[in-house]
């Protein structure tokens, strides 16, 4: 069996070995997922919750497990793992507590229909296919999959071949933790061969986070399973980011300078959500860049952040800084240098001097690079902060929080933060994705869970009207009686 091999990116040393599944394999797991699904989706809710509480008890006491495991197969420093442990806690916490009116809501009738009672009721899709990138390889691969679990889907995992291990590991305390067979299973391989679009085909549901490229491919691998099976199934994607970070001339320059440094190369900048453009106000342009550079230079090789995890993100990065060297961008600090450890070390870098000419101003960085922009007016800030295909987060500084609203209204991105940056993402009861080329559909929220479901609507008849026994008005026959009634009705809409 051929298989993948898995490098720690801090150190380039082996850490394991995977295997590349075959059409087979992928064919039997989706099998395998079906049968059990008809026993899990027929538990009730309170049964399948105690296995999600289970395993947040066993995170939490065994978090540095977990950290060791993530540490291993991405080089992320240790804060940045255990944000990922504890994004887990949490969203277990809101979804076995939010879950049951997520999947049953009443809906109240205008009360000319008041004698009818209507709900809305979510079954869940038998198998639905995590497909989630190697930055996050415990949050948007099992994350994303605790919502399905709650609301009676099995899972599958095909987590990125470049950080497979922690899907793997999560997978094996399921089972540990006595989750039937079948429930949570992982695939690995590439995400590009023959294997993964099978799997794609036969799933009922499909959550893709990842590139705008391969979200595409994803997509088209779908609508060829609608032709194939006549079963239409959408993905939900969420894509690439290219996050603007506009700061006003009243914002509170240490605060916002704090933020954007940490925004920019938090999980060395491997985030959807990463500050990948400032754009200042001019007068006060030189002290928030003096601010961001000293800041910056103060970061803390592993400590404060790690390595570039995949080596074709780190080709990349240098492609965007060589291109915008050569247009005119000058480097304030960061970078490669030889004197770092072995492995994929790139010092926080800040820019400046730039401009949409570049690609490190168009396209998506995924890295520790921080290109900033002076603006002479908020309308200038907004004109570039939407010159972008891609539309997931936008951040706002200013003290004026009715004049940042109102900017974050007109910004063409799914979620906006002010004063702050990606904490969003930590509350789970907010839906949040992206818009343009940034993708369909919302994780968190209603959607979040109600995605990974057939929806269905149940209207009830009560009781009957007075002079309508057995009977509704506007059935037959039609009389000059029931004539007037329609008439009366319409004339209660004022």
């Amino acid at each position: 069996m051929e298989k993948i091999i898995i490098f720690n990116p801090a150190t380039q040393e082996k850490v394991a070995e995977v295997p590349i599944f075959s059409q087979e394999m992928v064919i039997e797991t989706v099998k395998k997922a079906k049968e059990a699904q008809k026993s899990w989706g027929c538990l009730e809710l309170k049964e399948r919750i105690k296995y999600l509480k289970s395993f947040q008890k066993y995170i939490r006491e065994n978090h540095e497990e977990f950290i060791r495991v993530i540490q291993s197969e991405t080089g992320k420093v240790w804060h940045e793992a255990m944000i990922e442990i504890l994004y887990i806690a949490m969203a277990i916490d809101h979804w076995t507590k939010n879950a049951e009116g997520y999947l049953s809501e009443k809906i109240k009738p205008h009360w000319l229909l008041m004698n009818k009672e209507c709900e809305s009721i979510y079954h869940p899709k038998p198998v639905v296919v995590i497909i989630g990138p190697w930055n996050l390889p415990l949050d948007l691969n099992f994350g994303e999959a605790i919502p399905a679990l709650v609301a009676g889907c099995c899972v599958i995992l095909k987590p990125s071949s470049q950080t497979p291990l922690t899907s793997l590991y999560a997978a094996e305390v399921c089972q540990k933790l006595g989750f039937p067979e079948g429930v949570v299973q992982v695939v690995t391989g590439p995400g590009s061969g023959k294997a993964t679009q099978e799997l794609i085909k036969l799933a009922d549901k499909v959550a893709f986070t990842g590139s705008v490229k391969t979200g595409q491919m994803v997509t088209k691998t779908c609508l060829e399973a609608c032709r194939e099976t006549e079963k239409f199934t959408f993905p939900s994607l969420e894509l690439g980011g290219k996050t603007p970070f506009i700061i006003l001339k009243d914002a509170n320059l240490e605060r916002a300078s704090n933020c954007a440094v940490w925004n920019a190369f938090a999980n060395c900048g491997h985030y959807c959500k990463s500050a990948e453009r400032v754009y200042v106000m001019n007068e006060i342009y030189d002290e928030f860049v003096d601010r961001v550079v000293k800041k910056t230079k103060n970061l803390r090789l592993g400590i404060d952040y790690g390595p570039v995890i995949t080596a074709f993100q780190l080709e990349k990065i240098r492609e965007q800084v060589a291109d915008a060297i050569a247009k005119g961008a000058k480097v304030l600090c960061g970078g490669e240098k030889a004197s770092r450890p072995k492995g994929r070390w790139f010092d926080p870098m800040v820019l400046v001097n730039v401009n949409h000419a570049m690609k490190i101003m168009k396209e998506e960085t995924f890295g520790p690079l921080l290109p900033i922009v002076k603006v002479f007016s908020p309308k200038e800030a907004l004109t570039l902060a939407n010159d972008s295909p891609l539309g997931l987060n936008g951040v706002i500084f200013s003290k004026n929080t009715r004049e940042a609203k109102k900017i974050a209204k007109d910004l063409q991105v799914g979620v906006v933060t002010i004063n702050d940056a990606m904490t969003n993402y930590m509350i789970i009861g907010a839906p949040q994705g992206g818009v343009k080329l940034s993708g369909f559909g919302r994780r968190h929220g209603r959607e979040g869970i109600q995605k990974y479901c057939e929806q269905k609507t149940i209207e009830t008849h009560k009781w009957d009207w007075p002079g309508f026994k057995n009977r509704e008005f506007w059935w037959f026959p039609f009389t000059n009686f029931t004539k007037k009634i329609f008439k009366l009705m319409l004339r209660a809409f004022r």
